[in-house]
């Protein structure tokens, strides 16, 4: 008998990690790609939302920094 405090289980989907998918690391000089995971104000997405597997949501994080300080990508949106 089940007890009825307790509440049912929700089962969420699984995303997968499209970098893992496409068995693809992301690179500074790839700005199309870092722009997809960068908001219009300019903050890196969170990995709730990009979709990201933790590794590849570290190292997005990183090449969009390094984009930012060469130039290639802007710190904030233009006003």
């Amino acid at each position: 008998m089940k007890n009825m405090l307790t509440k049912p289980k929700i089962r969420k989907n699984k995303t997968f990690c499209s970098l893992c998918r496409e068995k693809k690391e992301p690179h500074y000089r790839e700005v199309a790609l870092l722009s997809g995971f960068v908001t219009e104000r300019g903050k890196v997405v969170p990995k709730e939302r990009s979709g990201l597997c933790a590794k590849h949501q570290r190292k997005v994080t990183l090449e969009i920094k390094r984009a930012r300080h060469l130039g290639l990508l802007a710190f904030v949106s233009g006003l």
